[in-house]
C-alpha cells in the first residue's frame, strides 16, 4: 500500500523559488496535517521547504517553529528521541524570546514524549513548568492541557489520587471557559482512570459524554476514539457482541476520515474480540491488517504492538516458534526506538514461551528483566503483571510460599494503581496457592472475595472464572453438588458472553465432576463437548489435555484401546508443542494403560522417559528453592509407579531400589550445602581443580546470561554454557571412579544398590 502524496506535492514550491515569510506557517500547518493522515513523506517535504525558507530569511523564531513541527511529525512516526531533540531546540529559542504560549506548547509535547520513553520524572517536571506558564499568562486552555498531561504521568506512576485531581481540575476549567474539545479530552482521561479502578459504569458514562461533545462539535476522529473506548468497557464486561459493534463503528469512522493509525488500532481491538470468541482466522486476519497498516505508515511502535498481538495468537495455538519469532521482532523494534514499556511487555511474552518449553531459568530471566524495566519507569501495573508471571512460575514449580509472596506483591501493586480487575485476579491466584497449601478456609475466603469484587465492578468474565475456581475447590474437598452448581453457573456466563475458551474449561470441569460421581456417560458427553471447543479454538495444548481426560475415562470403563488411541494422538500433539510438563502427564497416563493391558515392557519405557524428562527439567533449575518444590505432587508419584512395576512385574529389585532411593533422596540432596563437601582422599587433585573451575565458569556464564542485552548475546552465552556443562559432566564421569558419593551428591543423584554394597563392604 502506497501513500498518495500528490495532493500535497502540488502545493510545494520549487527549489529555485524564493520564499516569503508568510509561506512558512502554511507549510508547517500542512506538514502537521499530512503527518496526522500518515503522509509522512509529504510531511517531511513540507518541513524541509519550511526550514530552508527560515534559514534563508535568518528568522530564528520561524526556524524554532520548524523544529517544533518536526518534533510533532517525528512523534507521530514514533521517532521519539529525534522528536525530543527537535522540541528542545525549539524550546530553547522560545524561552529566550519569552514566548509563553509557544514554550507551553513545547513543554506539553515533551511531557508526552518523556512519558512514552518511560522518563516519568522528566515528564512531570515539564508538565509542572507548562502549568506555571498556563497560570501566569493566564491561559485556561494551556492550564487545562498541562493538568491533563500531568494526570497521565501520575496515572502511569500509580498515583491514582493525584491523577484524578488533575483530570477533574482540567474538566472544571474547560466547563467554566466553555472549551468543549478540552472537556471531551478530560472526560476521556477520567474515563480511563475509572476503567483502571474497575468502575466500568463511571468509565462508560464519561466516554459517552465525551462522544456526545465530539459529535456536537464535529470531530469525527475523536468520535471514533470515544466509540473504541466504550467498546473496551464492553469487552472488559464480557459483552463481546457490543464490543464488536463499537469497534466496527470506530473502524468505519477512521476509514472515512482516512486516519490510518486509528484504523490499525480498531483492527487490533477487533482481533481481541474474535480471539475471545474462538474465531481464530478472523482474529489473525484482523491483527495482520493492523500490522500491515502500521508497517505502511512507518510506525515502529505500532508495528511492535501488532507483532506482539500476532505472537499471542500463535502462542495460544501452540506455535511457539512462530510466536517467538514475532515477539523477538517486536522486542527489536521496541529497543530500536527505546520504548521501555514495549520492551518490558515483549520480554514478559518471551518469558512465557520459555516457561511453556520448561526452561525455568530462561523464563525467570525474562520476567526479572521485564520487572526491572517496569520498576525503572514506575509503572505499577507493569510491575504487577510481571510479579504475577513470577508467581505463576513458582506455582508451577510447586514453590507455594514463593508463589504466594509474588502474588501478594502483585496484589499490592494493583491496589496502589487502583486497578480492581487486577486485584480480583490476584485474589484468585492467592486462593489457588492456599488450596495447595491445604488451607481450605483461607482459599474459600479469597475465592469469594475475588467473586464479590468482580460482581462489584461488573466484570462478568471474572465472575465466571471465580465460579470455576470455587467449583474446583469444592471438588477437591469432596462437595460435588456445590462443585457442579458453580461450574454450571460459570458455563452459563461464558456461553452468554460468547467466551469459547471459558466454555471449554467449564465443560471439562463438569466432566470431572460427573466422572467422580460415577456418571460416566455424562462425563463422556461433557468431555467430548470440551474437546470440540478446544478444537474450535485451535488450541493444541487444550486439545491434548482434554484427550488425556477422555482417555482416563475410557480406561476406567475398560475400553483400553480407545484410551490408548487418545493417548497416542495426544502425545503426538504434545511432542510437537515441546511442552515437557504435559508430556510427562501423557506418558504417565499411557504407562498406566499399558500396565492395564499387561504390556509392562512398554509401560516401563513410558515411565522411564517421563522420569528422564523430570530429571532433565530439574537439572536446569539453578535455585535450591526451585529444586526443593519441583517434585511435589504428581511428579513424585511417578517414581512410586515405576518402583512397583520394576519390583512386582519386571522382577528387577536393584533397579527398583535405585528409583526408590532417587525419589526419597532428591529433595534432601538439593538442600545440602555443596560447599561443605569434603573431597575424597583418592580424588585426583588436577581433576578436582578442573571440576571446581568449570563449575565456577558455569556460574559466571549464568550471571552473564541474566544481564545479556540482545538475543544474539543470549544465544552465544547459552551455547557456551552448553559446552561447559558437557565438559563438567565428562569431568564428573572421571571423578566417579574414585569418589562416587561426591559425584552423586554433586549431581543430586543417589548411589545405586551395588555402589552402596561396595561402600559398606569391609576393607
Amino acid at each position: 500500500m502506497k501513500h498518495d502524496d500528490n495532493q500535497f506535492r502540488q502545493t510545494l514550491p520549487q527549489a529555485s523559488e524564493s520564499y516569503d515569510l508568510e509561506l512558512i506557517p502554511t507549510l508547517l500547518t500542512m506538514a502537521e496535517s499530512a503527518s496526522q493522515q500518515g503522509q509522512f513523506k509529504a510531511a517531511k517535504q513540507f518541513l524541509t521547504q519550511a526550514r530552508k525558507a527560515a534559514e534563508e530569511q535568518g528568522d530564528e523564531t520561524l526556524l524554532a517553529d520548524c523544529h517544533y513541527y518536526e518534533g510533532l511529525v517525528c512523534q507521530d512516526m514514533g521517532e521519539l528521541r529525534i522528536s525530543v531533540s527537535s522540541m528542545k531546540m525549539a524550546l530553547q529559542v522560545y524561552q529566550t524570546i519569552e514566548d509563553g504560549r509557544r514554550t507551553a506548547a513545547c513543554l506539553a509535547s515533551l511531557v508526552l514524549l518523556h512519558k512514552s520513553l518511560g522518563e516519568l520524572e522528566q515528564a512531570a517536571l515539564c508538565g509542572r513548568e507548562a502549568l506555571v506558564f498556563g497560570r501566569t499568562l493566564p491561559d485556561a486552555e494551556i492550564e487545562a492541557v498541562a493538568l491533563q498531561n500531568l494526570g497521565m504521568v501520575y496515572h502511569t506512576q500509580g498515583d491514582v489520587e493525584l491523577a484524578q485531581q488533575s483530570f477533574a481540575a482540567a474538566a472544571e476549567i474547560c466547563r467554566r471557559h466553555e472549551i468543549e474539545l478540552g472537556l471531551a479530552h478530560a472526560l476521556v482521561n477520567l474515563g480511563n482512570l475509572y476503567y483502571q479502578q474497575g468502575d466500568l459504569t463511571a468509565a462508560r458514562r464519561n466516554y459517552e459524554e465525551a462522544y456526545a461533545i465530539d459529535r456536537r462539535i464535529g470531530t469525527p476522529r475523536d468520535m471514533a476514539g470515544d466509540q473504541g473506548n466504550v467498546g473496551i468497557v464492553c469487552y472488559a464486561q464480557g459483552d463481546l457482541p457490543s464490543a464488536q459493534q463499537h469497534f466496527e463503528n470506530a473502524l468505519t469512522t477512521y476509514q472515512a476520515v482516512k486516519d490510518r493509525e486509528g484504523e490499525a488500532m480498531a483492527w487490533s481491538r477487533l482481533g481481541l474480540v474474535y480471539q475471545a470468541q474462538g474465531r481464530i482466522d478472523e482474529a489473525t486476519n484482523s491483527f495482520k491488517q493492523a500490522l500491515k497498516l502500521y508497517q505502511t505508515l512507518g510506525l515502529p511502535a505500532g508495528e511492535a504492538r501488532g507483532l506482539g498481538s500476532l505472537g499471542t495468537v500463535y502462542f495460544s495455538q501452540g506455535e511457539l516458534a512462530k510466536a517467538e519469532q514475532h515477539f523477538q521482532e517486536a522486542l527489536r523494534l521496541a529497543r530500536q526506538i527505546d520504548l521501555v514499556a514495549e520492551i518490558a511487555e515483549n520480554l514478559g511474552n518471551w518469558g512465557e514461551i520459555w516457561q511453556a518449553r520448561g526452561d525455568v531459568a530462561q523464563a525467570q530471566n525474562c520476567f526479572d528483566k521485564a520487572l526491572k524495566l517496569y520498576r525503572r519507569i514506575g509503572s505499577a501495573q507493569g510491575k504487577a503483571r510481571q510479579l504475577g508471571n513470577l508467581g505463576h512460575l513458582q506455582y508451577c514449580l510447586g514453590n507455594l510460599e514463593a508463589a504466594r509472596d509474588y502474588f501478594q506483591q502483585s496484589f499490592e501493586q494493583h491496589r496502589q494503581a487502583g486497578y480492581k480487575l487486577g486485584e480480583a485476579g490476584d485474589l484468585g491466584s492467592l486462593a489457588l496457592v492456599y488450596e495447595d497449601l491445604g488451607d481450605w478456609e483461607k482459599a474459600f475466603r479469597y475465592h469469594q472475595e475475588a467473586h464479590r469484587l468482580d460482581e462489584t465492578i461488573g466484570y462478568l468474565e471474572g465472575q465466571a472464572t471465580d465460579l470455576g475456581n470455587l467449583g474446583g475447590l469444592y471438588f477437591r474437598v469432596g462437595k460435588l453438588n456445590e462443585a457442579r452448581q458453580c461450574h454450571k453457573r460459570a458455563l452459563t456466563l461464558h456461553r452468554a458472553l460468547g467466551h469459547v475458551r471459558g466454555e471449554a474449561k467449564d465443560l471439562g470441569n463438569l466432566a470431572l465432576v460427573a466422572y467422580r460421581t460415577g456418571d460416566l456417560e455424562r462425563a463422556r458427553r461433557y468431555g467430548e463437548m470440551a474437546l470440540a471447543r478446544q478444537q474450535q479454538l485451535r488450541s493444541p495444548e487444550g486439545e491434548a489435555g482434554q484427550m488425556l481426560n477422555l482417555a482416563a475415562l475410557s480406561q476406567t470403563v475398560g475400553n483400553l484401546e480407545a484410551a490408548l488411541d487418545l493417548q497416542n494422538k495426544a502425545i503426538e500433539i504434545i511432542r510437537h508443542l515441546k511442552n515437557p510438563d504435559l508430556l510427562v502427564r501423557a506418558l504417565a497416563g499411557r504407562g498406566e494403560t499399558w500396565t492395564a493391558r499387561g504390556d509392562v515392557t512398554k509401560a516401563y519405557g513410558d515411565y522411564k522417559e517421563a522420569i528422564a524428562i523430570i530429571d532433565e527439567m530439574r537439572g536446569r533449575l539453578l535455585a535450591d528453592e526451585h529444586k526443593a518444590g519441583f517434585l511435589r505432587g504428581g511428579k513424585m508419584s511417578l517414581y512410586g509407579r515405576m518402583v512397583k512395576l520394576l519390583w512386582y512385574d519386571l522382577k528387577h529389585p536393584s533397579e527398583a531400589f535405585a528409583y526408590a532411593e532417587r525419589a526419597r533422596s532428591r529433595a534432601l540432596l538439593d538442600l545440602l550445602a555443596i560447599s561443605l563437601l569434603r573431597p575424597h582422599e583418592k580424588m585426583e587433585p588436577s581433576l578436582l581443580a578442573e571440576e571446581q573451575e568449570t563449575a565456577q565458569k558455569m556460574r559466571v556464564l549464568q550471571g552473564m546470561l541474566q544481564t545479556a542485552k540482545t538475543e544474539a548475546q543470549q544465544r552465544a552465552i547459552a551455547a557456551e554454557m552448553a559446552v561447559a556443562r558437557e565438559k563438567y559432566l565428562q569431568i564428573l564421569d572421571s571423578l566417579k571412579i574414585t569418589a562416587p558419593e561426591y559425584v552423586n551428591i554433586r549431581l543430586a543423584g543417589p548411589l545405586n544398590w551395588f555402589e552402596i554394597v561396595t561402600l559398606l563392604a569391609p576393607a
